[in-house]
């Protein structure tokens, strides 16, 4: 004997799970945009992510002009697994219908939804999670009439007062949807931390920063309505975005001939199914590497130029999962503009699996795997032999003597009391007179297991702003890496500029720049030297983009 039962969870417990599935900044806020180009067919787009000192709190709107939603509509939205009658399997950018609840609940305790049909009253819903855990039901707020109109106006004269050119959203006679967070509890206590209103000043310039690149890359096809998409006009804190393609179709980018054209290769795994598009790229190399910062850059130290190279993932034309070549080969200098787009639908949702938030493929086809196995090492190789060459070595007269210059540092060392030691397993303690830091510990052996001699070094650091990275060691007291994305080093030391006399100038100067590091910083002062870092580094960079130095 069968009896079917229903046992319901607690909804206190799964909001507080909810909230914490992996969710970024920058994937929760593009799967909000998601909703608004594939349910709200919206053509224009609007993100506001501001910090206000006034308030010591983060705001974040999002603001489409699409289809809007009637009451009901806006109910079933909010329904953690929401259903949608008019849900495109084959060109819809969502997948689980928890997007704007789980997206929204990563970062803030209330998020309020609001839409407006054209010849419609504004209505909206409230889900807060305080309310939600205290009652372990669904329960939400309903606003209609004068409570929604004034949380309409307090919204439109925050964004008259930011951004005055844009005045004309909430017009009554458009359709409109609203999405706002309140209580944005981790970035608001992140950005309380900071002592210093300058520090905190430019943590929060880049994180906006990171925010805004990534939806400029992860959309770039809608935005720049390409790939026959309509163009969808996304604004970012008040200014119009531009897209910005990992593939470069913006820069000429070759493509590669191998037995395909430029509508690529076409992978089928059933007939009648549409096709995987596969476009495979050698990119011309970019005089400032066009790299952007991006959720991934930021979180995976590894993710520095050479790193872009391999796959990109478009589901829908929205890109999902990007760089590597999954299939085993790992990342090679040689090959880091070599790059493929793999294009597939909803329609193969059964043959790679996406996470929640639609930032990785956690596994797809063992066949499609077998595939690109065979058909990629010829692409590999040909951009090898186009970027394999090696490049000729600084030689200068300091780099001539490192070990001269080795003992000047060491020298220096012992007279300003400074000592190295291991202080666990993976860190290093730098001591100096005015306290002590700590460093990862960096393995820079030789083919022999040897340590490298060289004092300074070319280096691909994660941020190009950057100008050079101390690497504090116990026998050579420290290596100096200057950071071969930055323009200074573009500009005098790449082949044909580079002056032995002018190299070696700018090497002594970052062996100073950094044995001062070793000297004067600590653990309470590392954002400072950061900063300093940060700072000459960019500025060094605009002087040259201003041709001042040649």
């Amino acid at each position: 004997m069968k009896n079917d039962i229903i046992i319901e969870g607690s909804p206190a417990r799964l909001i507080e799970g909810l909230s914490h599935i992996g969710y970024s900044l920058q994937s929760s806020v593009c799967d909000l945009i998601d909703n608004s180009i594939s349910h709200g067919k919206a053509t224009n787009i609007f993100v506001v992510f501001e910090y206000m000192p006034s308030t010591k709190k983060f705001i974040f709107l999002l603001y489409d002009d699409g289809v809007a939603m009637t009451g009901s509509d806006l109910r079933n939205a909010m329904k953690v697994g929401s259903s949608d009658e008019n849900y495109d399997k084959f060109g819809d950018l969502g997948r689980f219908g928890m997007g704007l609840k789980t997206a929204s609940l990563a970062h803030c305790n209330q998020i309020i939804l609001t839409s407006k049909k054209r010849s419609g009253k504004p209505s909206a819903v409230l889900l807060d999670k305080a309310t939600v855990i205290k009652s372990d039901k669904w329960k939400y707020s309903e606003r209609t009439g004068s409570s929604v109109s004034k949380q309409l106006m307090t919204a439109r004269a925050l964004i008259n007062e930011l951004y005055p050119k844009h005045n004309t959203l909430f017009k009554s006679s458009v359709s409109y949807t609203l999405i706002q967070w309140d209580d944005i509890y981790e970035l608001n206590e992140k950005a309380r931390e900071f002592k210093s209103e300058g520090h905190r000043d430019n943590w929060v310039e880049r994180v906006q920063g990171i925010l805004e690149c990534h939806i400029r890359m992860v959309f770039h096809r809608f935005i720049d309505a390409t790939h026959s998409l309509k163009k969808v006009n996304m604004y970012y804190n008040g200014d119009k975005l531009t897209g910005w393609s990992p593939l470069r179709e913006d820069i000429s980018t070759k493509y590669l001939s191998v037995s395909e054209s430029k509508n690529g290769l076409k992978f089928n795994f059933k007939k009648g199914e549409k096709a995987v598009v596969i476009r495979r790229y050698i990119l011309p190399k970019d005089d400032k590497d066009a790299v952007l910062l991006t959720d991934r850059s930021q979180n995976d130290v590894v993710m520095k130029i050479d790193k872009w190279q391999g796959l990109y993932f478009y589901r829908n034309n929205r890109l999902i999962d990007y760089g590597g070549w999954y299939d085993g080969t790992g990342t090679e200098p040689h090959i880091t503009y070599a790059r493929a787009s793999i294009d597939i639908t909803s329609e193969h949702d059964k043959y790679f699996k996406l996470n929640v938030n639609k930032t990785k493929i956690k596994s797809f086809d063992s066949e499609f795997r077998l595939w690109l196995k065979s058909n990629m090492p010829e692409f590999r190789s040909k951009a090898k032999k186009i970027y394999g060459t090696k490049k000729a070595a600084i030689n200068n007269r300091l780099r001539k003597k490192s070990e001269t210059v080795g003992k000047v540092i060491s020298d220096e060392a012992d007279i300003k009391n400074i000592t190295i030691q291991r202080a666990n397993k993976n860190q290093i303690e730098i001591t100096n007179s005015y306290g002590s830091f700590f460093e990862n510990e960096i393995s820079k052996s030789g083919k022999n297991g040897e340590l490298l001699k060289e004092r300074i070094v070319a280096a691909k650091l994660e941020d190009p702003q950057l100008l050079w990275r101390t690497i504090p060691d116990g026998e050579r007291v420290m290596q100096v890496e200057i950071n071969s994305t930055n323009r200074l080093y573009k500009e005098f030391y790449t082949e044909e500029k580079k002056n032995e006399r002018i190299t070696a100038v700018v090497d002594a100067i970052l062996i100073g720049l950094a044995f001062s590091e070793m000297n004067c910083k600590t653990e309470k002062s590392k954002e400072i030297f950061e900063d300093i870092n940060r700072t000459v580094g960019h500025l060094v960079n605009r002087l040259i983009d201003k041709d001042l130095i040649k």
